[in-house]
């Protein structure tokens, strides 16, 4: 029995170690010191070959670390998934919050335009709505003006009728002639007085 952290060493460097109380086969390059100058049966010079035991204990030594190697890759494989399939979860939501604004932009554009179109027709309606009322009232008076003469809808003013007019519009633009120079007069007087 070897003590527990001692190794024992048999020809070729093959050893034996104890570890957490398993026993695990322990391989040091072998002294070929000795050998050199050794010609063998074809006449080259080489070293001899590895014993059965030695043979096995490096092919499972090899196998364990594959095993190992490949467990590592798989784990650096696993881990770089992880972090790709987290971006791109990261980056759809991020895709779809910025789809998300800009949907909600264009949607406010659009309800702004539709309610200042609207608001706009509904504001030349009033102003049709309101000449086209005026015309109706203007007509309806013109009308009743007729009937109450004895004339037809259609026909103008009469000679006498434009004669009027004419007196007034003219008596008119004399009264505001007379308040205007009248006015004037009166500034310069005040403005006299004031001196």
């Amino acid at each position: 029995s070897v003590p527990h952290g001692k190794a024992r060493r048999g020809v070729g460097g093959v050893g034996e170690i104890r570890h957490n109380n398993k026993h695990i086969p322990h391989y040091s390059k072998p002294d070929y010191s000795k050998v050199k100058g050794t010609l063998h049966t074809n006449g080259s010079k080489r070293a001899p070959r590895r014993g059965g035991q030695e043979h096995s204990a490096t092919k499972i030594q090899a196998a364990f670390r594959g095993r190992r190697t490949r467990k590592e890759l798989a784990d650096k494989q696993a881990a770089a998934s992880k972090v790709q399939k987290l971006y791109r979860g990261h980056s759809e939501k991020k895709l779809a919050q910025q789809e998300d604004v800009a949907a909600t932009r264009l949607q406010s554009a659009f309800r702004g335009h539709a309610v200042r179109k609207k608001h706009r027709r509904k504001k030349r309606m009033s102003k049709n709505d309101a000449a086209t009322k005026i015309q109706a009232r203007a007509r309806g008076n013109q009308a009743r003006r007729a009937a109450r003469n004895g004339g037809s809808v259609g026909a103008g003013p009469s000679a006498q009728e434009e004669e009027d007019a004419a007196v007034a519009m003219q008596a008119v633009f004399r009264g505001h002639r007379g308040r205007k120079h009248y006015q004037q007069t009166r500034d310069e007087r005040d403005a006299a007085a004031r001196k």
